[in-house]
């Protein structure tokens, strides 16, 4: 059971609506396009929702005071009724195939995991002190997390209808054109609130966020005992049916920016009493090499060259899988990697994973070879995505995947709908 409530969201003036004032969320953004989105707009939502590395502490109240002189000054203004807010993506697949995702914005009652909302990956600590102290800072949620519910009728779908003519549209830098329209008729949002009230929702992308929001609630009670129920104990929410064509998982590579302890000849040596080695020296980009079929397969990237990786034999996968993994979730690419590569040759654990040191992520095939080939990196696993019915039926069981098992694409904007959390 979910337990959705409609809201007074904050959302820029309609004058500004069509300037440059949306981001990426904060974690695809770098120093170059914190830079780039801050230049083009003196009011564009990255101005506060992300400090340089590392922000000073200076900088969160520096936010909170450009964020409180917005809402003052009317370029940020809060709905005056409470809503839902209807939100579709239209954007190319990876097989440039027009494809639509529609869900919308909700506060969503917190509750521990496996209540009802599951997640599906490891998280880490660094991210989750920084949102933290930026949610304490504005009073609000400004990102919103990624949900996904079962919906194979499409009766939330049908509800949701067409965008009005003077929905906020806006079209981001990867070619997705975004649409957002507040839903206020009160029949409609009991219909909504009553059909969510009977589903689950997995995590797909911002267990930071729900973490964050959970931690920052916690804080609220301890400071306030006999604070009521209300905002605090909400996380602003997307939420899309799992069921959708517009629903698209990309592959997250792996690049090893640590040194390797062992040569790449004593690695690709035991690497092969696992994997049959097929050399990769001219064509295609090797991501695009591997994948198809039911063999297991992974890319490599070192810098004597490329290989594809085939699994002699999946009994392999699952006696070097932990106790508790399920059958299915042992022969996932990420799970074959992390088992019978990072964690045994290169002594890379989900230990060393979670502090972030060690890898580093791209969905970019030509990027994570080019790292290796010039210098910057060690190695590049590249990766088939997972699919949405294998997060799901994960997260549903209680295992996490490994970090950075998914990249849900397309991302959402920021700053669309911000929900204050001083009411």
């Amino acid at each position: 059971m979910v337990d959705i409530a409609p809201f007074r969201g904050l959302r820029y003036a309609p004058s500004l609506r069509r300037d440059p004032v949306y981001s990426p969320p904060y974690d695809v953004i770098d120093a170059q396009l914190r830079a780039e989105l801050m230049g083009g707009s003196p009011h564009n939502v990255v101005h506060v929702t992300l400090g340089p590395d590392p922000a000073p502490p200076a900088w969160y109240d520096e936010a909170a005071s450009r964020f409180h002189d917005w809402r003052s000054q009317g370029v940020l203004v809060r709905d005056d009724c409470p809503c839902f807010y209807a939100y579709e993506q239209a954007f190319s697949g990876p097989d440039g195939e027009a494809l639509l995702r529609r869900g919308f914005f909700a506060r969503v009652r917190l509750v521990p995991w496996g209540q009802g909302i599951y997640p599906h990956e490891k998280t880490r600590s660094g991210p989750k002190a920084d949102r933290l102290r930026l949610m304490r800072a504005l009073h609000a949620q400004e990102s919103p997390v990624f949900g996904m519910y079962r919906d194979p009728e499409g009766a939330i779908d049908r509800l949701l209808g067409a965008p009005p003519s003077d929905a906020a549209t806006t079209l981001d830098a990867d070619g997705v054109r975004h649409t957002c329209w507040p839903l206020t008729s009160p029949e409609l949002l009991e219909q909504m609130t009553s059909y969510l009230q009977e589903r689950d929702v997995v995590i797909a992308d911002g267990h930071h966020r729900y973490e964050t929001a959970l931690a920052y609630r916690d804080l609220i009670r301890e400071t306030d005992p006999g604070s009521p129920s209300g905002s605090h104990d909400h996380v602003l929410m997307y939420l899309t049916p799992a069921d959708g064509d517009g629903l698209v998982i990309l592959p997250t590579h792996r690049v090893v920016t640590a040194p390797l302890p062992l040569s790449e000849p004593q690695l690709l040596a035991a690497l092969e009493r696992t994997f049959t080695l097929e050399p990769v020296t001219a064509g295609p980009p090797l991501a695009e090499r591997h994948g198809g079929g039911d063999q297991i397969t992974l890319g490599i990237c070192l810098s004597s060259g490329g290989w594809l990786l085939k699994l002699r034999d999946r009994a392999s996968a699952h006696a070097a899988a932990p106790p508790d993994q399920p059958r299915e979730l042992a022969e996932l690419d990420v799970a074959v990697l992390q088992n019978l590569i990072l964690a045994p040759h290169l002594g890379i654990s989900a230990d060393v994973l979670a502090h972030g040191d060690a890898v580093r992520y791209t969905i970019d095939d030509a990027e994570a070879c080019h790292a290796v080939r010039a210098g910057h990196a060690s190695a590049a696993f590249l990766l088939n995505p997972t699919s949405v019915d294998q997060v799901w039926r994960a997260a549903v069981a209680g295992v996490t995947m490994p970090q950075k098992s998914t990249y849900f694409f397309p991302k959402l904007l920021t700053g669309l709908v911000i929900n204050p959390l001083d009411d």
